[in-house]
């Protein structure tokens, strides 16, 4: 029989129409999604890490369904997820997700740490800022990529506080720097394995706070792919359906000789891969193909192998082994997100407190004076070193240097402690410096100048016959430290209208006393009134009126009880007062009875 074609049907040509592309083959997704979560230091220390994964098998097709499904993984130091997952099968839109743990974490890939300096314009880098004063800082960024793969999309955001930290320049050596109001992000698309890049940010600092300087907080994320991942896909098998079948020609003119190949169809919505094909004689097993294509075929996509011939006269029939597979989408991501605690600094307080005892003299006399300094540590840096500037003015005797007292806590300085006048000398004509040199606090005192701790000097100097068109004196001082924590260099000082004073005035004593004696109602008794004025321009202090009393005769009562002292002749009578301001008087009545005559000329009354 002669099977004959059909003639063709002439078509009408048409216009050409706008190409319509192939629909994208449907997807057989494989993922992994690791996370590690950490918290550094400004250091770069880590204080917390976490990581942990999701892995993924995912029909996302619309119609076929993925069978025979076997996965083989490797990983080391995991926990929940098994090394060998097999699927019978996955219907379109259906997933499997396994979640594990990472339970030992390397290293974290990436280092970071943050160095800031406090004194750039000095050779030892600083760390501490002084209390309300504008520095200049210097902040800079380092980043490593410690591992033997790329690290990709790294993004560093730092946020300052904006009362606390203005930026003024930055640059750095990789990447691109945004400078948002109080933020700077740092993004850099690749680094590459065992290499750094440092971003150098400098601005103004300025503490409101007497302890620490809060400069925010930052994030670090980064994404890295497989060679990162703590699970790696091994091998993978899936069966999708295709179309597999063997094409025999017998030839026209040489009978019982047979062309044939192999075809096969991907009649399915995914991508499939043909590894190996194997085809064999069925009646001997002669193995007539055995290749490898490595091929690919998207849907609708057809793959034909070689021609082979069999000389046989049947049909000849064959056993086929075929390796096919569907070719999954792999997604390996590992992300990375971190937070870097708050950079603290620091900070340096310190205040002085100077007062003379007493702040009040009379002129032209000489009188001795206490001056009580007081240093205070308000911050939280320690003090490793001082030099204290006192001045001590003119018509003042400075004291001399083993009268001079210098405590810490409740620690007398012993030994490192250097005291000098300028001028060397005690003439209190000339104003004079003294200077308090303490090179190492700790060694001289034993302890530390630490956080809320005083030190004290104290020292007697002579008011040396002042004068009240001076009045009033004062003496400048200035402490100039340096901390254990390396910071600026300070100074203190008391400003002038706060400094205490000495005030001078013209003293002079004027005062009047006076007796009065009176008989009483009955024999042997006698009223007494003593009269004290104090009419000068001073406050009389420590007072004591004493009056006599005869052998015979006794203290009965009165209106301020006196301290009774007995005597040869007789008794003493104390009436003591702390003190007596200028133009008040002070009156006492107070009645005896004794024997015998009370002359009045016998009474006598004494100021002390």
């Amino acid at each position: 029989m002669v099977f004959r074609r059909k003639k063709e049907k002439k078509v009408k040509e048409e216009p050409a129409r706008e190409r319509i592309s192939k629909p994208q083959p449907a997807e057989f997704l494989v993922a992994v999604n690791e996370l590690h979560e950490f918290v550094l230091s400004a250091k770069g220390k880590i204080r917390n890490y976490d990581a942990r994964g999701k892995f993924v098998i995912a029909n996302n097709g619309f119609r076929d369904k993925i069978w025979g499904i076997s996965v083989e993984i490797e990983s080391t130091n995991i926990e929940g997820l098994e090394n060998l997952i097999k699927i019978d099968e996955l219907n379109p839109g259906d997933k499997i997700e396994r979640n594990y743990t990472i339970t030992k974490k390397k290293k974290l890939p990436i280092e970071l740490e943050l160095s800031i300096d406090t004194t750039p314009e000095q050779e030892e880098q600083g760390i501490a800022v002084v209390y309300g004063t504008d520095q200049s800082v210097k902040l800079q960024v380092r980043i490593r990529n410690n591992s033997e793969a790329k690290i990709n999309e790294i993004v560093f955001r730092k946020e300052f506080p904006h009362a606390n930290f203005i930026s003024t320049n930055f640059s750095a050596d990789a990447g691109t720097v945004n400078n948002y109001s109080n933020e700077i992000e740092w993004n850099i698309s690749d680094l590459n394995p065992n290499t750094e890049a440092k971003l150098l940010i400098e601005g103004k600092v300025r503490s409101e706070d007497k302890e620490k300087l809060d400069l925010g907080s930052a994030n670090l994320s980064f994404k890295a792919g497989e060679n990162l991942a703590a699970v790696k896909i091994k091998s993978m098998e899936s069966l999708v359906k295709n179309l597999f079948y063997i094409q025999k020609d017998e030839r026209e003119e040489e009978p019982n000789i047979w062309d044939c190949k192999v075809i096969i169809e991907n009649i399915s919505e995914f991508p499939i891969k043909i590894m190996k094909l194997v085809v064999k004689e069925s009646d001997n097993g002669k193995r007539v193909l055995d290749i490898e294509p490595d091929k690919i075929l998207n849907p609708g996509e057809k793959f034909e192998s070689n021609v082979w011939t069999v000389k046989s006269e049947k049909i000849p029939t064959f056993h086929k082994e075929a390796h096919i597979s569907v070719v999954p989408i792999k997604k390996i991501a590992v992300l990375g997100n971190g937070t870097i605690e708050k950079l603290t600094l620091p900070v340096t307080s310190v205040q002085i407190k100077k007062e003379f005892v007493p702040n009040t003299v009379g002129s032209y006399r000489i009188t001795p004076i206490d001056t009580n300094i007081e240093i205070i540590n308000e911050g939280a840096t320690r003090i490793k070193s001082l030099i204290i500037k006192d001045t001590i003015p003119s018509d003042f005797k400075p004291p001399k240097q083993e009268d001079i007292e210098v405590i810490l806590g409740n620690k007398k300085g012993k030994e490192g402690i250097t005291i000098r006048l300028e001028p060397n000398d005690y003439n209190p004509q000339s104003e004079h410096k003294l200077y308090i040199e303490i090179l190492d606090i700790k060694r001289s005192f034993g302890t530390e100048f630490s956080s809320n701790k005083k030190m004290k000097v104290n020292y007697r100097m002579q008011a040396w016959k002042p004068k009240e068109e001076y009045s009033p004196y004062s003496g400048d001082i200035e402490v100039t430290l340096s901390t254990v924590e390396i910071g600026p260099r300070l100074t203190v000082r008391i400003p002038q209208e706060k400094l205490p004073k000495i005030n001078v005035k013209h003293l002079r004593r004027k005062l009047t006393v006076g007796k009065s004696v009176i008989p009483g109602h009955e024999k042997g008794e006698y009223i007494i009134t003593l009269i004290f004025r104090n009419r000068g321009n001073t406050v009389l202090k420590n007072i004591e009126l004493i009056d006599k009393l005869p052998k015979d005769f006794s203290f009965i009562s009165g209106n301020i009880e006196p301290q009774e002292e007995t005597i040869d002749d007789g008794k003493i009578l104390k009436f003591k007062f702390n003190e007596i301001r200028p133009d008040d008087e002070i009156r006492i009545e107070y009645m005896i009875r004794g024997t015998g005559e009370y002359k009045p000329e016998d009474a006598e009354i004494l100021y002390k």
